[in-house]
């Protein structure tokens, strides 16, 4: 079987994906993810989210069940998509697989990075989607109004605006992918 250029880039960065994120098969049993108010509906396999949502992850251990992760979004008029308003994870390369499923739950209205301000690891997510992700597409920002990112760094040195990662609008091309093999896993759940 002879591969074509464009299989062969497919594959190179899916194994690239593969060792920077963790993906819904690495999961353990103590990880599950959950989506507040996405509207998801099964029959459709599609999602209708409410002006505001999240994605979280869960960690199950002696003690209980722990939020570990979250990505919470809120529709924004400026900038005509859903907006990240905060985003953290606890633990290492699960940042990346929430990321995901936030941008499937947006659907057609695509996803922002949170205007106010990012850290150095979402800002390498997003650079990720934008140069080297082929089932995540991107839409110029059109609304001056939107703004763009900014962030702090340790040194006291500010660097957002400078970098075009921030000004696109985040979409996924194939339907919801990353949800569909965390339904088939039984690791996702779905509230409001």
């Amino acid at each position: 079987m002879r591969l074509t250029k464009n299989q062969l880039k497919r594959i190179i960065r899916k194994t690239i994906l593969q060792e920077g994120m963790k993906l819904p098969e690495q999961l353990g049993d103590e990880f599950r993810i959950e989506v507040m108010d996405g509207g998801y509906d099964i029959a459709s396999g599609k999602y209708s989210p409410s002006s505001d949502y999240e994605v979280n992850l869960y960690k199950k251990d002696h003690l209980g069940e722990f939020e570990v992760g979250n990505v919470s979004v809120t529709y924004s008029l400026r900038c005509n998509a859903y907006e990240i308003v905060v985003a953290y994870s606890d633990i290492d390369k699960y940042g990346p697989l929430i990321y995901d499923v936030a941008i499937e739950v947006a659907g057609d209205q695509g996803l922002v990075p949170d205007r106010d301000e990012v850290s150095m690891d979402a800002e390498n997510v997003w650079k990720y989607y934008l140069g080297r992700r082929y089932d995540i597409s991107a839409e110029p920002i059109k609304s001056a109004a939107c703004g763009t990112p900014r962030g702090f760094f340790p040194d006291g040195s500010e660097k957002f605006g400078r970098f075009g990662w921030s000004n696109w609008i985040y979409y996924q091309t194939q339907g919801t992918p990353m949800t569909d093999r965390l339904l088939k896993l039984n690791k996702i759940t779905f509230k409001g």
